[in-house]
Formats: structure tokens, sequence, C-alpha cells
């Protein structure tokens, strides 16, 4: 494995990083701006594709106001990094497919369906 091969830790750490960014809805492009980067290279860091360094970790986590070691991957029973519920693993995986939809219709409808069942727990 080269040294500067990516693992299954720096994809851990791109999710926490996505995970947060979404929570406080900032865009890929926003992050890029405060961080001085492409949207492009936020997209790698979030893959895993790229390796983060420790100096652009923590400037992620001031921009998205946590810690840097919120995202260090503290993987507990669940096999989720610490802090990361199911909930939140649900919904990361829900964003990043309603993204690849391109149809305005499907999308309408998903957000309907969504809002339906929101509205029926209460």
């Amino acid at each position: 494995m080269s040294k500067k091969a990516t693992n299954q830790i720096d994809k851990e750490i791109g999710t926490r990083i996505r995970l947060r960014r979404t929570q406080i809805g900032m865009s890929q492009t926003k992050l890029g701006d405060a961080l001085g980067i492409t949207f492009q290279q936020v997209q790698k860091y979030e893959k895993g594709t790229n390796r983060i360094s420790v100096g652009r970790l923590n400037q992620i986590a001031q921009t998205l106001g946590v810690n840097a070691t919120y995202f260090l991957p503290e993987v507990d029973g669940t096999g989720l990094p610490a802090g990361v519920t199911p909930a939140d693993k649900d919904s990361l995986e829900l964003l990043s497919l309603f993204d690849r939809l391109k149809s305005k219709s499907m999308r309408q409808a998903i957000l309907a369906l969504a809002r339906s069942a929101c509205e029926q727990e209460r």
C-alpha cells in the first residue's frame, strides 16, 4: 500500500465532514470558499479519495464549528464512528441517494412522501 493511498479511516473522516456540513446547511462550495479550495476538493475529502492533513482537518473543524476530534473515528460497538447514530447514517445515505436523482418530479414525489410521513407521526 502506498503511503499516500487512502483507507477506511479516511472515508470515515470524510463521512463525518459531510454529515456535519449538511447538518449546518453548508454547501460544498461554501466550505471550499472558506478553506480556500475548490468544491471538487471538498468532494474528494468527503468521499475519502484524498487524505486530509491535520492542519486542514483543524481548518475544516473550525469552519464547521466543532472540535477536530469530532471527525476522528473512534469506532464503538455499532461499527459506526463514535457519536454517529444509525439515524445519522440513514440520513446521510438518504441525502446521498436524493442527490443522485436527476428527475425533478421524482425529487418532488419523495419530498411529498417524507412530508406526509412526518405529518402522520405527529
